[in-house]
């Protein structure tokens, strides 16, 4: 048998105009913790205070751009962004500090909407970043370096940008077969994104625990905000080990994940022509 060991990836919603910046964060939080449906939820309170408190000075995140940045993100690992944990769940930035580059992404990025800066996020292989635009340039935040993450020099952002576009992953467990995604990611995400990709991670970590119906339902879930050639590419990894392991709900599984394939190709081809 061959055991298939994945890392979850490490990585502007529009809404009505009638929405206050504070309903618009808050719903934003919302659809996040929503990925982890049937736990506990934690209350969004910690959050939505620790922004109130950032926009205390409007002076300072309208005059004082690359400065004010620079506060959300350090205050953000003070209060929130504790421990660095590959499989992390969103959840657990309010439970235990417990974060990875996805989850603090969304954290971080959602509080830039709040005040109403102009950003991008990447998604890469194996990792998501964010670039800011402020009043002394483009800003690059690597989300995982509380200490030299926050980037501001163009020379160096261009290196780290060719560097996540080239990085791959190299095997830590000699127990397994790592498995290596054959198709490389190097795209621009939205925060309705990051919904999808967080429904991708519990996916990945479902697998990874060999609950297979967990697996296939975030993957489902997933599709419904976020399109990637590595969802089929993932469902077929589901499906060959739901074979070799002789799943006894295999067949029920792989009807769904044949769907999945299907609804995520059709999605992409639809994206792809639009003229």
């Amino acid at each position: 048998m061959v055991a298939f060991l994945l890392l979850p990836i490490i990585a502007f919603g529009q809404a009505a105009p009638s929405v206050s910046p504070e309903e618009k964060t808050e719903q934003q939080l919302q659809l996040y913790l929503a990925s982890e449906a049937g736990n506990v939820q934690p209350s969004t309170d910690r959050v939505m205070k620790f922004i109130e408190r950032l926009g205390d000075d409007p002076r300072a995140y309208a005059n004082h751009q690359q400065t004010f940045v620079r506060q959300i993100f350090v205050k953000s690992h003070s209060r929130f962004l504790r421990t660095f944990k590959p499989n992390a769940t969103f959840s657990q930035l309010f439970s235990n500090g417990n974060y990875n580059c996805l989850t603090a992404t969304a954290l971080i990025a959602t509080t830039l909407q709040h005040f109403g800066y102009t950003f991008r996020m990447f998604e890469t292989t194996h990792h998501i970043f964010i670039l800011v635009d402020t009043d002394r340039g483009t800003t690059l935040l690597e989300t995982t370096d509380p200490f030299t993450g926050f980037i501001t020099d163009s020379k160096i952002i261009d290196q780290r940008v060719a560097t996540y576009k080239s990085a791959t992953h190299s095997k830590t467990d000699s127990r397994v077969i790592h498995y290596e995604f054959q198709t490389p990611v190097f795209k621009e995400v939205t925060l309705n994104n990051l919904a999808g990709l967080l429904h991708f991670n519990l996916s990945v970590n479902a697998y990874n625990d060999k609950n297979f119906t967990d697996a296939t339902s975030h993957l489902e879930l997933a599709t419904q905000t976020y399109q990637s050639s590595r969802v089929p590419e993932f469902a077929d990894v589901i499906r060959v080990t739901l074979k070799e392991l002789n799943v006894p709900d295999a067949a029920a599984l792989t009807s769904r994940l044949q769907k999945v394939r299907k609804a995520s190709e059709e999605a992409s081809a639809a994206v792809k022509f639009i003229p």
